[in-house]
């Protein structure tokens, strides 16, 4: 797509004054609409019939899904010496860190950055040493990282009203009222990022398994983030926009449908730093984080010594037996067809609502689709490639 197309010609039809010129500038393009698994999901959900398998596989351990979260499982039992794995790669390599490529460009299809790690993500420390990511310091408070790929915290503005404002809460032409509620969400976000649970624990974590188990502090989720905001008194029309822009913007539903512990995680967790990086830094590739699932991928086969551990196809059913899991995946192919792993173990490392279709007893395991699931919707991830900056 060429800049001034994308502009739709809004500068020289505001020059000219004339909607049938500015009209006569509009060029339709024909998008290039990518939906992996459409099919294959679509099949889990009508609960269709599978072919025949074709034959098994035996291994110990079979990782279901290939995005950072299954990569990081595989990667991290090739580093302790565990070598009798392999990884369902699922409908698309990389998952949520998909990339693609154009005109000699990367671009990611989902997620785009990583936020720098506090200290309670051990996890994401060890990889980024290991990669050479973190380049000295890697478990202390302020790591050095490379460079390249450290990039300063992406800086969003609002037009309202005819006016661009620095952020996306808006304060410009507000009554004193709504402003003073603003500060005051800001400072107890500020306070939130050091409060500690009667367990000892940090409220808000990431990894969340490491959050407090503080019942004051649990009770939050049996609000929502709507309901927590009007109980204490946050009634500003533009704070409550913003909320809720965040939580659909990070959980693909509203804030009347998230909770209010939800809520304020998405802002009190995030409180990694860096020695030479401003707060709010992040990790970034042009590709997003399909580079770092690459080096997952790298650091795994050669690990291994060989790259046959990660399989084409798609999990689509689990069975349970005496001698452990048997998993039928479906083959990639225009032909439908079915192979089977025979393991003694299963990490299933996809989103629930797919990981349901699949689990028979998936209540067994804590996630009951009826009371758990809610309404949500994914990202639509769009990426141009223009000529130019376009001109203020």
């Amino acid at each position: 797509m060429r800049r001034r197309t994308f502009l739709l010609g809004a500068a020289t039809a505001a020059a000219a004054g004339t909607a049938g010129y500015y009209r006569s500038r509009v060029v339709e393009t024909t998008p290039d609409v990518r939906y992996p698994g459409m099919q294959a999901g679509h099949a889990l959900r009508d609960g269709a019939a599978l072919p025949p398998s074709s034959g098994a596989r035996r291994c110990q351990v079979a990782i279901l899904g290939s995005g950072v979260a299954g990569l990081s499982c595989a990667w991290k039992l090739a580093r302790e010496g565990f070598t009798d794995f392999v990884v369902v790669q699922g409908p698309e390599y990389g998952g949520n860190a998909a990339a693609g490529n154009r005109d000699g460009l990367d671009y990611p299809l989902g997620a785009h950055y990583l936020p720098l790690p506090s200290m309670q993500s051990t996890h994401v420390r060890e990889m980024l040493a290991d990669f050479g990511i973190a380049e000295r310091d890697a478990f202390g408070e302020r790591p050095y990282y490379d460079e390249s790929i450290l990039a300063h915290s992406p800086q969003e503005r609002l037009l309202r009203d005819g006016r661009w404002e620095d952020g996306l809460l808006p304060m410009h032409g507000l009554p004193q009222a709504d402003i003073e509620q603003h500060r005051k969400f800001l400072a107890l976000v500020d306070r939130l990022h050091g409060a500690v649970g009667n367990d000892g624990r940090k409220v808000f974590c990431i990894p969340i398994v490491l959050s407090s188990r503080d019942p004051a502090w649990r009770a939050l989720d049996a609000l929502t983030f709507r309901q927590w905001l009007e109980r204490e008194g946050y009634t500003s029309p533009a704070l409550h926009w913003y909320l809720n822009y965040c939580c659909r913007d990070d959980y693909g539903a509203p804030y009347d449908r998230v909770s209010a512990w939800a809520g304020l995680h998405y802002f009190a967790s995030r409180d990694g730093h860096a020695a030479n990086a401003a707060e709010g830094a992040v990790l970034t590739w042009p590709g997003g984080l399909a580079p770092l699932v690459q080096r997952l991928r790298d650091a795994i086969s050669a690990r291994l010594g060989h790259g046959d551990w990660l399989l084409p196809g798609t999990a689509a059913r689990l069975h349970a037996s005496p001698a452990g899991p048997r998993i039928d995946c479906l083959a990639p192919g225009a032909a439908a067809s079915v192979y089977t792993l025979a393991a003694q173990r299963a990490v299933c490392a996809m989103p629930l609502f797919v990981a349901q279709r699949i689990l028979p007893d998936i209540r067994a395991y804590g996630y009951d689709p009826a009371t758990h699931a809610s309404p949500h919707a994914p990202w639509l991830v769009s990426n141009f490639v223009m000529d130019g900056y376009p001109r203020e």
